[in-house]
């Protein structure tokens, strides 16, 4: 019938997240909010290892594209520093 699954349409809200990310410069804040996106559904589509490494893997190299462009060293605050340097 006319009924709205909503489990498939946020999955779709998930997807467009993802592509608002790769196309947008990220900021610390949305990085973390990216994060807790995942994070809280992880229990509900249990794929926050697969999403969580694409995502930060285009984080990463958005992050150092944007520097490099501006010239600037890489600071790593607290988050970032955690963020990038754990293991897979």
């Amino acid at each position: 019938g006319g009924k709205v699954d909503l489990a498939e349409q946020s999955t779709e809200v998930v997807v467009h997240e993802v592509h608002v990310s790769e196309t947008c410069t990220l900021s610390r804040q949305h990085v973390v909010i990216q994060i807790e996106l995942f994070q809280s559904l992880e229990l509900t589509y249990g794929f926050w290892d697969l999403a969580s490494e694409i995502v930060l893997s285009k984080i990463k190299i958005q992050e150092q594209s944007d520097h490099a462009a501006k010239g600037e060293a890489l600071q790593g605050g607290g988050i970032e520093q955690f963020i990038w340097d754990s293991p897979a």
